[in-house]
């Protein structure tokens, strides 16, 4: 027997995740107000046939313990436990889909239960019902007849008839957290002896994606001799760890081409492109939430997931998945972004020493359309016209732009409010950045984008926020786009 079955909960007490579902059918149950119809839904592995069971062993169990779970010892507990209980039926809806079906399934809820107090039909992928089978399901939904308990279990909610969830009472199972499935997983390796490092446990946690079933067959598939390993893991699944995602970022953050064309190419002989995929996504999303919005971190972290999941899907199409998963990080790495300072040549000009050349009396110039003529009778004395020694002039060197990166002006701008449109308009742009000493110069990406820039408060905002960060007036240029 598989782990996930040996360990289904039989009870309400070790049922994991499902608080709410658990404290209103038990109270339903102590209180004797069952109805007639439940339509459970969600995503797989949350538990929705295993509290269909549960219901269906506590509503005709002659002794109900005081949180409503069944006693277990009762003859018609032990009937459903040893698989003797005909009065609980399970219908597989994908291949008892027709109208013969249900039409079979109400001629016999209409007789009476053989032991139980109820009959119990748990329909299970009852979205995969033909659409004349929900039709001859309805009247029976609407009035059941008292001895008869139908639970429906779905995962895709939206493809059943509204018709058939109105005459149902609804219950949506939310995914299990990755601490309750860690805390299961511990909890089944004591009982079986298991020898489990935390990581693995963790790491099969993350991995089952919010289904507790999942997780017990992943973690049944890695026990070696008693025990999980961190290494037998990573190894068995092709992963390529924290450590090298976390050089992978770094050479991002450094654009260094080599690094990421490496590590690339290291990828192909540890994992499988798609597999890489989904961990460097799970990895990014992991440390957006550690470093936080307002880490100068974010902008590259949150390009680089955004990235990353756009290509997700081209990457599946390719017939060299890698190079399109390559080529976007690369693209990351150089791309024009809103995450860290651009690079901005220093403008550093030397002293200008300019020469003074002859001095002539501003009464003796005359205009011409080719210069400068002086009359002879005009002409000042020697005394005048003798040129001085050569005069210089020392222009001061012109100071470099501000080393304000883009990061700092968009974590200043959220602080104003009502600014996620320019935000978002400013992020958007391939290019940001100081043009001269007191210039800000900002490429919008489209006319809307350019629509917003281009607003006199808008570009006010910009000032002022660049003002505060580098402590001089700049004014700001919007060249709108083409």
């Amino acid at each position: 027997m598989s782990l996930y079955q040996k360990y289904r909960p039989q009870n309400w007490d070790s049922l994991y995740g499902q608080r709410f579902i658990r404290e209103a059918l038990s109270n339903a149950l102590l209180e004797n107000r069952t109805v007639g119809g439940y339509l459970f839904y969600g995503s797989r592995g949350t538990g929705k046939t295993t509290v269909a069971r549960i219901f269906a062993k506590a509503v005709n169990c002659t002794s109900l313990k005081p949180d409503g779970s069944p006693c277990d010892e009762c003859e018609n507990c032990r009937a459903f436990l040893e698989g003797r209980m005909i009065d609980v039926v399970e219908i597989d809806a994908a291949s008892n889909n027709g109208v013969d079906h249900i039409r079979d399934l109400i001629e016999r809820s209409r007789f009476q239960p053989t032991v139980g107090r109820y009959k119990v039909y748990i329909v299970d992928e009852v979205h995969m019902l033909s659409r004349p089978a929900f039709n001859a399901l309805l009247k029976t939904l609407e009035e059941p007849p008292e001895h008869v308990k139908f639970v429906l279990a779905t995962t895709d909610v939206h493809k059943v008839p509204e018709t058939i969830v109105s005459r149902t009472q609804r219950y949506d199972f939310r995914r299990i957290s990755e601490s309750d499935i860690a805390e299961r997983l511990r909890f089944v390796a004591k009982k079986e002896g298991i020898e489990a490092e935390e990581w693995a446990v963790l790491r099969i946690a993350k991995l089952a994606r919010w289904g507790l079933r999942d997780a017990l067959t992943l973690f049944e598939q890695f026990v070696i001799g008693g025990k999980i390993t961190q290494s037998y893991v990573e190894n068995r699944l092709g992963l390529v760890g924290e450590e090298f995602l976390r050089e992978l970022e770094r050479a991002v953050a450094l654009r260094d081409s080599q690094k990421i064309f490496e590590l690339s190419s290291e990828t192909l002989r540890r994992s499988d492109p798609m597999k890489f995929v989904d961990e460097l996504l799970s990895y990014l999303r992991d440390r957006i939430v550690e470093v936080g919005v307002r880490s100068p971190e974010f902008p590259l972290l949150s390009d680089f997931f955004e990235s990353v999941s756009a290509a997700y899907p081209r990457a599946r199409m390719s017939p060299d998945p890698m190079f399109v998963i390559e080529t976007t990080i690369a693209k990351v790495a150089f791309g024009p972004v809103a995450r860290i300072a651009y690079d901005v040549a220093e403008v550093q000009s030397p002293s200008i020493k300019v020469s003074a050349g002859p001095r002539f009396s501003r009464a003796a110039r005359a205009e011409t359309g080719d210069g400068v003529s002086v009359k002879s009778e005009d002409r000042t004395s020697p005394t005048e016209i003798a040129a001085p020694p050569p005069e210089t002039i020392e222009i001061p060197p012109v100071s470099e732009p501000p080393s304000v990166s883009v990061a700092e002006l968009v974590s200043k701008l959220r602080e104003t409010p009502r600014s996620a449109a320019l935000v978002q308009a400013l992020k958007n742009a391939p290019k940001s950045a100081f043009s001269d000493v007191s210039t800000f110069l900002v490429s919008a990406k489209n006319s809307f984008d350019s629509s917003v820039l281009s607003k006199p408060e808008s570009r006010t905002l910009i000032s002022e926020c660049l003002q505060s960060l580098c402590g001089r007036p700049v004014s700001v240029k919007v060249e709108t786009a083409s």
